[in-house]
């Protein structure tokens, strides 16, 4: 990014963190309650309906991450939430206020690193961390807290005197990324934060996400690394072409339209007999998952092998069900026909809408 387009992103937002006018010391507190409140969103791009009804809610020391294809919505979803656009129906709330209508104040509330970055590539790492520490009035010990946490937790101390411009992809995702945890606000909005990172570095921001949420802060996570949201935990929103197809604790998700599979691969060609109630990946190799069959996949998949057919078995891998299974269920094609559509919400039951 420019020094230019990050300016113009300043003035809009406050780049990675929170907006320049007026923002003095901690950000505000949020009351109790929801953090974030969506009730039956509708944005639209032309004729290009992006939101169709959406409604979630986040609350504090919680993390909701939201899921969905390329399109799906999960973008325009936080574009309303941090305030940079306002829904064509419905209402967004941020600690009980209207982010578009009331600007700073609540944008104080949110640490946002969109998914574009925006750092200042003439400065130095320090320098834009500084900056951000001015935009804030940090000063004395509480400044030197601030910038210890995101510099250590996003490894960024043996980079502090290199120009922004001279980073890797993944070096500049983590400055962008540590520019947003510097706000410390109530409400931290990450959209695919972990683009380019290496292992290590992903591992330290889940970490810090979940320190973070554990602190009180409320968390909005969106991704297209499955195993991340996993890792995290929480609750998540699954969105597709616009709707919630799904909400809620990743566990109950997991457990409502995930499936056990197991994978069997053979000396020689696969039976018949599972050829017809499986899906082969070559002629040695079948994959069978729970709804092929009644009663426990892999005892009755052995016995309907028979002594013979276990001999000639040479390798068996049991696959437990996963957010992959859940994605995979609910944004196939099929599943977008008219009618009632399953949102299991918090705490596990399921209402129709």
């Amino acid at each position: 990014m420019s020094d230019s387009a990050a300016e113009t992103g300043r003035q809009a937002w406050g780049g990675a963190g929170m907006p320049a006018e007026k923002a003095r010391g901690r950000p505000d507190r949020a009351p109790p309650g929801a953090m974030v409140e969506v009730d039956a969103v509708w944005k639209a791009y032309g004729d290009v309906v992006a939101l169709r009804d959406v409604s979630c809610t986040v609350q504090a020391g919680t993390i909701t991450s939201l899921v969905g294809q390329n399109g799906a919505g999960k973008s325009t979803l936080i574009s309303l939430v941090v305030g940079l656009q306002r829904p064509d129906r419905g209402t967004v709330g941020v600690g009980g206020l209207d982010p578009f209508q009331w600007g700073t104040r609540a944008r104080r509330l949110i640490g946002f690193a969109p998914q574009e970055l925006a750092i200042y590539a003439g400065l130095t790492v320090r320098q834009n961390l500084d900056f951000y520490c001015d935009i804030y009035r940090y000063r004395g010990h509480r400044r030197r807290g601030v910038l210890d946490r995101a510099i250590d937790g996003l490894l960024l101390r043996d980079l502090l005197n290199r120009k922004a411009a001279l980073l890797s992809g993944g070096e500049k995702r983590r400055l962008h990324t540590a520019m947003a945890l510097v706000a410390e606000a109530p409400l931290l909005v990450l959209d695919e934060p972990t683009v380019g990172a290496d292992p290590a570095s992903r591992a330290r921001l889940l970490d810090i996400i979940k320190a973070r949420a554990e602190d009180g802060t409320a968390v909005i996570y969106s991704t297209h690394y499955l195993r991340e949201i996993e890792i995290l935990e929480g609750r998540a929103v699954i969105l597709h072409h616009g709707r919630v197809k799904a909400a809620g604790k990743i566990a109950d998700l997991i457990a409502t339209y995930g499936e056990a599979t197991v994978n069997l691969t053979f000396q020689d060609s696969v039976p018949d007999l599972l050829r017809k109630i499986g899906r082969c990946c070559d002629d040695r190799r079948v994959d069978i998952s729970e709804r092929d069959v009644d009663g426990d996949l892999l005892t009755t998949v052995l016995s309907r092998i028979g002594p013979a057919g276990l001999q000639r078995i040479e390798k068996v891998l049991l696959k437990p069900p996963n957010l992959d299974d859940v994605f995979a269920v609910l944004t196939a094609e099929h599943s977008d026909n008219s009618g009632p559509e399953a949102i299991l919400e918090l705490g596990g039951a399921v209402r129709y809408g």
